[in-house]
């Protein structure tokens, strides 16, 4: 995680203890004022956020029950299982890091649906590299919450194997399309023009991935736009690109991204030269922020 932000001199992550053991995360727009969630202007007529469905899977709730809960982000938190502090991540989700747009947002919703007790923890996914416990987290509405921060818009699904790994997958594309959450168009502030589409991917080139895998934007709008501090990444919170100042892109013109160690050209950058790629084989999320972080385009492969 990045440093906590601060909103002003008041720190931007506070936690608030309430009677039931629950704790709350606040968090604060970029112009230090408590954020608030904004209305989607992306949803379709007829269609707004109170219309999504809870995605109540219609099974048993399963795991151990866990008590003493603790948020610390919008997919990972602590609670007391049989009396020791587990710290658990939300399986098969990944929602903003700290100090990204909608990051407040999606803690207050995790905070909101733990608060529906009792909450069973399904260890499920074993252990990531951090030694934290990939889990379902059911509430005592019978919601698999990881599930629900996904069809509300808190979250996005990440592409792996795990049981409900389909529904997640759904569930986002429903979330996108309806606008709600961080899909809104001006979730994060005032939007940039959407005028940047997607012109291709190659996630698995022939060969070596690294050094070779690329992905192509074109401006299909009629004027040039300014790209300085747009952000590219994919589903992961380790991979992000930031445009630097002054890249533009002509109308009709367009912009390349590699994977790899190289020199920057015009219309044509690197990306991680560590030695890894970016864009998984399996299927990854390709997403385009403008500097507010509004998501401007999405494609999810395969």
């Amino acid at each position: 995680m990045d440093p906590e932000p601060t909103c002003g001199s008041v720190p931007a992550v506070k936690l608030l203890v309430l009677a039931m053991g629950i704790f709350v995360i606040a968090a604060c727009s970029d112009d230090g004022s408590s954020a608030t969630a904004p209305s989607s202007t992306r949803s379709p007529e007829g269609i707004s956020p109170s219309d999504t469905p809870a995605w109540n899977l219609g099974r048993t709730p399963t795991g151990d029950a866990a008590t003493e809960v603790r948020v610390l982000d919008g997919d990972s938190l602590e609670a007391s299982i049989d009396g020791a502090v587990v710290e658990v991540r939300l399986l098969g989700i990944n929602a903003p890091e700290r100090s990204e747009c909608w990051d407040g947002e999606a803690a207050a919703a995790l905070v909101e649906a733990v608060g529906v007790e009792p909450v069973l923890i399904d260890g499920v996914g074993g252990k990531d590299r951090f030694g934290r416990t990939l889990a379902y987290l059911w509430n005592g509405n019978g919601l698999l919450v990881n599930l629900e921060l996904v069809a509300e818009g808190h979250a996005l699904s990440l592409t792996g194997d795990h049981p409900e790994a389909g529904a997640f997958l759904a569930a986002e594309g429903a979330a996108y399309e309806a606008g709600v959450g961080l899909w809104g168009s001006a979730a994060c502030g005032p939007p940039a023009p959407a005028t940047m589409v997607l012109d291709e991917i190659v996630s698995d080139p022939p060969g070596r991935d690294y050094g070779n895998e690329y992905v192509r934007l074109r401006n299909d709008g009629s004027d040039s736009l300014d790209l300085s501090g747009w952000t590219i990444r994919d589903e992961t919170s380790s991979h992000r690109f930031v445009f630097p100042a002054g890249t533009t892109v002509a109308p009709g013109g367009t912009v390349t991204l590699r994977s790899g160690c190289g020199d920057d050209g015009p219309g044509s950058f690197w990306w991680q030269c560590r030695g890894d790629p970016v864009w998984s084989n399996d299927g990854d999320l390709v997403l385009l922020l403008d500097r507010r972080g509004n998501v401007v385009l999405r494609h999810r492969y395969p």
